[in-house]
């Protein structure tokens, strides 16, 4: 606290305390005084040409002594409205230093004088007293030389207010002009008989301000400073309403005069609840009356909420103005944008995810919520999907040799195929057939007694070798949304009996073994899995696993398989409609199956004669086939009904 104002503390004390200690006021010690004074600026409500008795309180109250020495004027009033019980207001607009001394003086008189002497104005409603400094009328301007006769404008005029020449020429030609608001300068220039139009024209650019026309309105705003400077202290308001739709041309104008415009021009109702700081710089058209406040409040310390047709204006901070919002998505999923939205942008907000809506909801100010909506319009737009067209082809080269004579002996028909030299030999003969063929053999090699079969013997020679070639193992289509992985499993479950026994002491002397079985299972399948990656250019990066597990040999449910596993795991590069091949998975099996004799065909060499030896040679290579096709829509679809019709 100033030593000014302790000074006016210690003399309003001391007025109190004089005061209180004064005998009280006697009728016939007072002196009545009159005052005239001019009832316009007084505030009383008198009729014209009457004059009064102008007292401000009961002039019978008596003050003994008062003494003020360099005390505000404000303070001194106050002083006097609490010793005397007056309800009084004193006007921001009263200030000052008084210095006083009075004795036995009315209260009425000492107030009269000091409203007088600071050139104050008072007003009384009931018992409330006002007491304010009155506002003095802006002096009539001069008129301008300006004359219009014939349809025609002549002027000479010397720096002149841009207000008072619009008004003038208004009058006296009958055109609407329209001033912005914030527009100030003043304007200079003679011309002689020129049409209306051309003259404001003339005169409005040469003195630095723009010249429109809409709808046969004037509108007239300041393009250049009156020293002819552009910088950025120039200050320009231009807004218009057409079909609901603004158009904005504002330049370092104030925040609340720009809202202030928007309400007039295009009928809107705005509340502003606060203080609206700040200077706008912007420039734009057929934007709807919420959308220009959004934008003229964006990156500012205030937000709006619309209720029933009306925007309020306040504090971003406050929670009376927080809106909420649901966000729908078209492409993205909402667990997604969530992950997205940049922290910046949702400082003030709460966000929901909808899963219902696939969407966002948004909580906190209208400003922070349109920041957002602009990222999701710009984020969620429509994702690739890729259809991979996919044939997996197993080539194996499968060579199986045969060899081996089947002999038996019994009665009847052998039931044994014909002879068959292509692509097998497969022959077979009865002994009944084959003794001629003996006698031939015992000439020609000069054997005797070679032997005699019976007529049931039967013998069978076969000679085989099988080829495999291609097997295409899977031709799988599937689909995956860019960056997400799509995985196709087929296979089989088997199951194989597994027996664990477990030795155990008990009292009884000796080791009982308890003997547990269970099923155990093991997958054979095959198993592919893509991820795309589609760029703005329309090439593909792809990540590719296949797998293949297949059982070796005959299954057996006692024993567990052997699985032959194959995999191919790959990232490409390749274009939409390209075919890229993938492969080099060889996998290499021989198997001999001996059909023998017993006894007789464990015997060294001659063993071989009591034999049928089978051999397979099998060698598999995987080949993948791949080609992509991308889609944005609904282009990729089918047409579910010819593929029923199909089959």
């Amino acid at each position: 606290m100033t030593r000014k104002h302790l000074s006016s503390i210690a003399i309003v004390a001391l007025l109190l305390l004089s005061i209180w200690n004064a005998p009280a006021p006697v009728a016939s010690q007072s002196i009545d005084q009159t005052v005239t004074i001019d009832t316009a600026r007084s505030g009383a409500t008198e009729t014209e040409d009457t004059q009064r008795q102008a007292n401000i309180v009961d002039s019978l109250i008596m003050i003994p002594k008062l003494d003020f020495t360099a005390t505000k004027l404000s303070d001194a009033l106050t002083a006097l409205a609490r010793a005397y019980h007056l309800t009084l207001y004193i006007d921001s607009s009263v200030v000052g230093e008084i210095s006083l001394r009075l004795e036995d003086v009315s209260l009425n008189d000492a107030l009269l004088f000091m409203v007088k002497q600071y050139g104050l104005a008072w007003e009384k409603t009931g018992e409330i007293i006002k007491i304010h400094k009155p506002t003095q009328p802006e002096p009539e301007p001069e008129p301008l030389n300006i004359r219009f006769e014939e349809e025609l404008l002549s002027l000479d005029i010397e720096n002149a207010d841009i207000r008072h020449f619009a008004d003038e020429v208004a009058d006296k030609t009958g055109l609407n002009i329209v001033i912005e608001k914030t527009a100030y300068g003043s304007i200079s220039g003679r011309v002689s008989k020129l049409r209306p139009e051309k003259a404001i024209q003339v005169l409005a650019t040469s003195n630095g301000f723009s010249y429109n026309v809409v709808d046969g309105i004037i509108y007239l705003r300041r393009e250049t400073a009156p020293d002819g400077n552009t910088s950025g202290s120039l200050r320009s308001l231009d807004i218009r309403c057409e079909n609901e739709l603004v158009t904005l041309n504002v330049r370092n104008s104030p925040l609340s005069d720009v809202l202030s415009q928007l309400s007039s021009q295009c009928g809107a109702n705005i509340f502003i609840q606060s203080d609206v700081s700040g200077q706008v710089t912007a420039s734009f058209e057929n934007k709807t009356v919420e959308q220009t406040i959004t934008y003229l409040l964006t990156n500012t310390n205030f937000s709006f909420k619309e209720t029933d047709g009306i925007f309020f204006v306040g504090p971003k901070e406050s929670e009376d103005l927080y809106d909420t919002r649901l966000i729908q998505l078209d492409n993205l999923k909402a667990s997604e944008l969530v992950e997205m939205i940049p922290a910046g942008l949702t400082k003030q907000l709460t966000v929901k995810i909808a899963t219902g809506h696939n969407g966002v909801v948004l909580t906190g100010p209208r400003t922070s919520i349109a920041g957002v909506e602009a990222f999701v319009r710009r984020v969620d737009v429509p994702m690739a999907q890729v259809l991979f067209e996919v044939i997996m082809v197993d080539y194996t080269s499968t060579d199986r040799a045969e060899l081996g004579i089947t002999a038996n002996n019994f009665g009847g028909d052998s039931g044994l195929p014909g002879q068959t030299y292509f692509p097998m030999i497969d022959i077979s003969d009865t002994g009944d057939k084959l003794n001629p063929k003996l006698r031939s053999m015992e000439r020609r090699m000069g054997i005797s007694n070679i032997g005699n079969l019976s007529d049931n013997f039967f013998i069978r020679l076969n000679m085989l070798e099988q080829e495999g070639k291609a097997n295409v193992r899977s031709h799988p289509q599937i689909a995956a949304l860019n960056g997400h992985p799509a995985k196709i499993e087929i296979g089989t479950t088997q199951y194989y009996l597994l027996e664990s026994k477990t030795s155990y002491i008990n009292n009884q002397g000796g080791d009982p073994i308890q003997t547990s079985q269970r099923f155990e299972t093991i997958e054979a399948d095959m198993s592919l899995e893509v991820t795309p990656y589609v760029n703005q250019t329309g090439d593909l990066t792809v990540e590719l696993k296949a797998e293949f597990n297949t059982p070796s040999g005959t299954f057996n449910p006692d024993t567990p398989p052997t699985i032959n596993r194959r995999t191919l795991t790959s990232t490409v590069r390749m274009k939409e409609d390209q075919t890229i091949v993938l492969g080099g998975l060889v996998q290499n099996t021989k198997n001999v199956t001996i059909e023998k004799l017993p006894l007789l065909g464990d015997i060294p060499v001659l063993g071989r004669i009591f034999q049928n030896r089978i051999t397979d040679d099998s060698k598999a290579e995987l080949m993948i086939y791949m080609t992509p096709h991308v889609y944005y829509g609904t282009e990729g679809s089918i047409n579910i009904d010819s593929v029923i019709q199909k089959k």
